[in-house]
């Protein structure tokens, strides 16, 4: 019995102090570059059982975990950080950041409304949520969070481009476009660029589609698009380039209306 007291006092003395902290970060990251990477991973383990409030600690090895594709035991680390020290929204702003990665959406919206509440004008914790909402069909909230992103922040292309996405699902493709356009003229990177132009190209061929379908059923309206291209595509509530506007105009010149005056005309089959 008093064997087994003294291995317990031995363990326990060879745990760091809280002194000792920045020695242990130091020395898990020392062995994590050396490719020693579960050597690190326990080293860790050993600091945050040794120090429950360490947020560095639980940080720094919940980042291994998630480079390791180790995601599961990433979030019941955070979790515990969480638990240890709830009002610290750098480990809790990583909690929801792996939970989305996991799609653990209602814990996503759970720890982003926390966050909110921690810091009310949080852009990050906005992005969670919205992202949330998205993923759960609730686009109305996620539309009125990005409204508030581009509100604090309206140079960030990608909270324009999270706004026209969000339009877009809501139907509303005019407002998407522009949403889609503003993002363009903010000098996005080239992957938002690229996502962003492949958005606005389809969007652009749904509409002209629409567009076309309209006037083959309506001969006024073919011949006042023919006119007035972009004039006529704003009245009826849509949102061509310049370039999308000649690709209808050149294909209403070989489309023959399907018209009939008082009667909208349809074939049976």
């Amino acid at each position: 019995m008093a064997g087994k007291a003294t291995a317990l006092i031995s363990d326990t003395d060879s745990l760091p102090l809280p002194s000792d902290e920045w020695r242990w970060l130091h020395q898990a990251d020392a062995l994590a570059a050396s490719g020693r990477v579960e050597e690190a991973v326990a080293q860790l383990r050993t600091l945050v059982h040794a120090l429950p409030d360490s947020t560095r600690g639980y940080l720094r090895l919940a980042t291994l975990l998630r480079q390791r594709r180790r995601a599961g035991e990433a979030r019941e680390i955070l979790e515990t950080a969480v638990a240890h020290v709830p009002d610290c929204p750098v480990s809790r702003e990583a909690l929801a950041d792996i939970c989305v990665e996991i799609g653990r959406f209602d814990d996503v919206i759970q720890h982003g409304k926390m966050l909110l509440q921690l810091q009310p004008r949080s852009i990050h914790a906005r992005d969670l949520l919205s992202t949330a909402y998205l993923h759960r069909g609730q686009y109305e909230r996620a539309l009125r969070l990005t409204d508030e992103m581009v509100r604090l922040d309206p140079f960030d292309s990608a909270h324009h481009f999270k706004r026209g996405v969000i339009l877009q699902q809501l139907g509303l493709l005019s407002p998407s476009c522009e949403a889609f356009a503003r993002t363009l003229e903010l000098n996005p990177d080239d992957e938002l660029r690229e996502a962003c132009q492949m958005a606005i190209d389809l969007l652009e061929r749904y509409q002209i589609r629409q567009l076309l379908t309209l006037a083959s059923e309506d001969v006024l309206f073919h011949l006042h698009l023919l006119r007035e291209p972009q004039a006529q595509v704003q009245a009826r509530g849509f949102h061509l380039s310049e370039t999308a506007v000649a690709v209808l105009v050149a294909q209403l010149a070989h489309l023959t209306p399907d018209y009939q005056p008082g009667w909208r005309h349809y074939r049976c089959h």
